[in-house]
């Protein structure tokens, strides 16, 4: 056997000592698809998949950290209005309770009708109601 034999035989020994041919550059596929070989294994479907789904999650996670700016905001601006608020209601039931002490009191000459002093009462009650109602509907409203 001579040594030109030994490398243009196709035995299964010696399968890199073949001589390529060089016209087989021509005739090459320019990519993957041309030649329609789906080589694209199961990891990088797995990768692609990923890819996708830690998209989709961090524009979960942007919409998420806007929303609780949004909220955050609103409660900023909210204190100011909620502090007047509840200052207001504390300084009115300071007023009506002394003017019902007022006309409790024997020593003063100070006294009202009735239906005063239950008007008095009663819309200091509705107002602390109202403001408490207000505060939990605010506290548990689902946006």
């Amino acid at each position: 056997m001579s040594l030109s034999e030994s490398t243009t035989t196709n035995s299964p020994e010696e399968p890199l000592s073949q001589p390529k041919d060089p016209n087989l550059i021509d005739t090459a596929p320019f990519s993957i698809e041309e030649n329609g070989d789906h080589l694209v294994s199961s990891d990088q479907q797995k990768i692609n998949r990923l890819t996708v789904e830690k998209a989709n999650l961090e524009d979960d996670l942007a919409k998420i950290r806007g929303e609780m700016s949004v909220s955050t905001q609103k409660a900023k601006l909210l204190i100011p209005y909620s502090n007047k608020v509840f200052w207001f209601v504390v300084w009115y039931c300071m007023i009506s309770g002394y003017i019902i002490m007022l006309h409790g009191d024997q020593r003063t000459n100070f006294e009202l009708p009735e239906t005063v002093l239950a008007l008095i009462a009663g819309s200091t009650m509705a107002s602390v109601i109202g403001l408490l109602a207000s505060v939990v509907t605010g506290i548990f409203k689902s946006d």
